[in-house]
């Protein structure tokens, strides 16, 4: 089963669309070597874009402060 951070609503739908087929594509393959890249590939083709874009989306994003009142 797979849980999703909350957090990912601050994302635009495509990064959002990357996260949930990373995810899923462990399902096929549960490391990232070579074979799950490919089954990635598949499914989502430009997800190195994708990936590259929720890297720098997620530096920008609220991602809440540790500790109350901060």
């Amino acid at each position: 089963m797979a849980y999703f951070n909350w957090k990912l609503l601050q994302l635009p739908v495509r990064v959002v669309d990357y996260v949930f087929s990373h995810e899923l594509a462990h399902l096929i393959e549960s490391h990232h070597g070579p074979a799950f890249w490919r089954v990635l590939d598949r499914s989502l083709p430009d997800w190195r874009e994708r990936q590259e874009e929720l890297r720098n989306k997620a530096a920008e994003a609220y991602w809440c402060q540790t500790e109350m009142g901060q």
